[in-house]
């Protein structure tokens, strides 16, 4: 994304390199969640603090950079919470049009 098509109060919250924006995992969601009509960063904006939390679990095993093992409750929390924002979040965004039904082919195994 261009720099410039962010509402000029966002611009100084992101750094550029090589015509894009580069930021990282929460950061990108923080920004989503500062645009007024995007559905993924209100949600975002709802989960923020559970998803910081399962971060903090990640960042902080062995598995990221730290040295705790992760537990199988910590497994369950991490699993329930990101499968729950996720499917919320393609909810979200999706079209909630039904898509058309298309027909069987062949109709017809006979020549």
């Amino acid at each position: 994304m261009d720099r410039e098509r962010l509402p000029e109060a966002l611009r100084d919250r992101v750094r550029q390199q090589d015509d894009k924006i580069q930021l990282a995992l929460q950061k990108s969601y923080q920004l989503l969640s500062c645009l007024s009509e995007d559905p993924l960063g209100a949600l975002y904006h709802q989960h923020a603090n559970a998803l910081k939390d399962i971060l903090q679990i990640r960042n902080y095993s062995l598995l990221a950079h730290g040295f705790q093992p992760v537990t199988e409750n910590d497994y369950r929390i991490v699993s329930r919470t990101i499968g729950n924002f996720i499917k919320t979040g393609i909810e979200a965004v999706i079209d909630k049009k039904p898509l058309p039904l298309a027909e069987q082919f062949p109709k017809s195994l006979a020549g």
